[in-house]
């Protein structure tokens, strides 16, 4: 049977090629539901979703209303992110 038969077949195909995380640590960006169920559990930075929504949707409304242009003063909106590490990012030295 081919080893990306099955299930979990798309989930190991890139580990089977890059040697995840032994070679190639990788880290994603969002903590989808799947991404601690592939193979190894995919590193993330994760984002505040209903936070970005109660941020960013009066802005969104505002700019659709036509409060915009050289006379509206440009804001920063900063959203806390958080690392969330799994196996995908841990190099394991010779002896593990």
């Amino acid at each position: 049977m081919n080893q990306f038969h099955g299930d979990r077949g798309a989930a190991r195909a890139p580990r089977a090629r890059a040697r995840v995380p032994e070679t190639s640590p990788s880290v994603g960006y969002d903590d989808f539901v799947w991404t601690p169920q592939l193979d190894p559990p995919l590193s993330v930075v994760a984002q505040e979703v209903e936070e970005i929504a109660r941020t960013g949707g009066p802005a969104a409304r505002r700019a659709l209303n036509g409060a915009v242009g050289e006379d509206v003063p440009p804001r920063v909106m900063r959203i806390e992110s958080k690392l969330i590490v799994r196996r995908s990012s841990l190099r394991r030295g010779p002896d593990a």
